[in-house]
């Protein structure tokens, strides 16, 4: 059975490893994390099966200048071996119930247009699909 649950400052230490296998990225140092989950606009959901994360969701509540909240989700990954099974789909329902206990207008993600299974999971959840160009800027020197 999978649990889905917010992680809270306390789960640093141990997400710090246990989210290693399925990150894609180096994660941050277990102060790093605990510093970001201390936000509490910084949503990061874990999908758990028998005490161990077997997928994640990332996401931030956003304000805007004309007073509405917005739920960007950045991040939905599942351990390849866990997948076809509900994992994302648990992960997403709970985010847009999370998002609508904040009192946010919409939720946006952008997801690869190749990624078909993410593609039809979204739509099925009543996504509205829409064209973007992507841009992305790395760091700059100080």
């Amino acid at each position: 059975m999978i649990a889905i649950r917010r992680a809270t400052a306390a789960d640093a230490g141990q997400l710090v490893t246990g989210l290693a296998p399925l990150y894609r990225r180096p994660l941050g140092s277990e102060t790093q994390l605990a510093s970001a989950l201390r936000n509490e606009d910084f949503i990061l959901l874990l999908a758990m099966a028998n005490a161990h994360p077997i997928g994640y969701l990332q996401g931030q509540l956003l304000d805007r200048l004309d007073g509405q909240r917005m739920m960007l989700i950045y991040d939905l990954e599942v351990a390849e071996d866990e997948r076809r099974r509900g994992t994302a789909t648990a992960l997403l329902e709970h985010c847009l119930d999370l998002a609508a206990q904040h009192g946010t207008s919409r939720t946006w993600l952008i997801s690869d247009p190749q990624n078909e299974p993410a593609r039809s999971l979204y739509i099925a959840r009543g996504g509205t699909e829409w064209p973007a160009v992507g841009f992305e800027f790395g760091e700059r020197a100080n």
